[in-house]
C-alpha cells in the first residue's frame, strides 16, 4: 500500500538523532568543552567528563549508536529494495508518482549515507550493509572484510550523496510549510561538501585520496548553487 509506505518512509526521519538529554539526561553538547550540565552531581559529569565513557550514563552513546543507526539503515534497505512492488495510489497522476518516487528513494539513499557517516565518525569503516538481511539465516557470511576508508567513505558514502541529491526535492519545495523537514537537494551537496573538508584533513588524505583543493571546489559548489537561498532566508 503506497500510504502505509510512506509512514514507513517518514518514520525513518526519527533515526536522526538529537542532542538533547542524551548522555545521563545532561544535552550532547554538555560532553564537550563547549557546554556545562547543570547537574551538579550527576549527568555527563559522573561519566564523560571525567573520562568514565564506559559508565552505566555514557556506555548507551557507544553501544546504542551501532544498533540506533544499523536500525536505520534497514529500514532505509527496505524501501530501496522493495519501493518498486508498492502499488501506485491511484489518486496520483504518473508523472506525481514518478516524482514522488524519486524523491523517497533519493531520501532513503541520504539518510543511510548519513547513518553510515554518524557510524563512521565512532567506529572507523565497518561493514556496508546494502540489502534486507534475514534474521533467520547468515547475517554475517557477507561482511567478513572491513573496508578501507577510501571505499566506505569515497566509493559508497560520498558516491551516495552525489547521485541521489538530484532526485531530492529542490529547494523551494522541500523549504515549503507543506514539506517542512523534509531532506531537499541542498542537505545532499552540504553533507557531501562537509565529509569533503573531513577527508582532506591530514588525517584521512593519504587514505581517502581527497586534496585541500578538491575539498575547497565541493565547498565552493555548495555556496555557488545554494547560498543565495539561504542568504534571502537570513535576510
Amino acid at each position: 500500500d503506497w500510504n502505509l509506505m510512506l509512514q514507513f518512509h517518514y518514520d525513518t526521519y526519527n533515526f536522526l538523532r538529537h542532542g538533547a538529554c542524551r548522555i545521563n539526561s545532561s544535552w550532547l553538547d554538555a560532553a564537550t568543552d563547549l557546554a556545562e550540565t547543570s547537574y551538579a552531581t550527576g549527568g555527563v559529569r559522573t561519566s564523560f567528563n571525567i573520562g568514565n565513557y564506559y559508565g552505566g550514563g555514557g556506555s548507551a552513546e557507544l553501544s546504542g549508536t551501532w544498533e540506533h543507526y544499523y536500525r536505520g539503515i534497514r529500514k532505509c534497505n527496505m524501501i530501496l529494495e522493495r519501493i518498486e512492488n508498492v502499488p501506485k495510489n491511484p489518486d496520483l497522476t504518473e508523472d506525481t508518482y514518478l516524482e514522488h518516487k524519486a524523491n523517497i528513494i533519493s531520501e532513503a539513499r541520504f539518510l543511510r549515507a548519513w547513518f553510515y557517516w554518524e557510524l563512521f565518525l565512532r567506529y572507523g569503516p565497518i561493514p556496508l550493509v546494502t540489502e534486507v538481511l534475514d534474521p533467520n539465516g547468515d547475517l554475517l557470511s557477507n561482511y567478513t572484510t572491513r573496508p578501507s576508508i577510501k571505499e566506505y567513505v569515497v566509493d559508497f558514502v560520498l558516491k551516495e550523496l552525489n547521485e541521489c541529491e538530484k532526485g531530492l526535492m529542490i529547494h523551494a519545495d522541500a523549504s515549503n510549510a507543506t514539506y517542512a523537514g523534509r531532506i531537499g537537494q541542498p542537505m545532499a551537496r552540504a553533507l557531501y561538501s562537509r565529509i569533503m573538508l573531513y577527508m582532506a584533513s591530514p588525517r584521512y588524505s593519504s587514505e581517502s585520496g581527497i586534496t585541500w583543493q578538491q575539498a575547497a571546489d565541493a565547498t565552493k559548489s555548495f555556496i555557488d548553487t545554494y547560498g543565495s537561498h539561504y542568504a534571502l532566508m537570513q535576510g
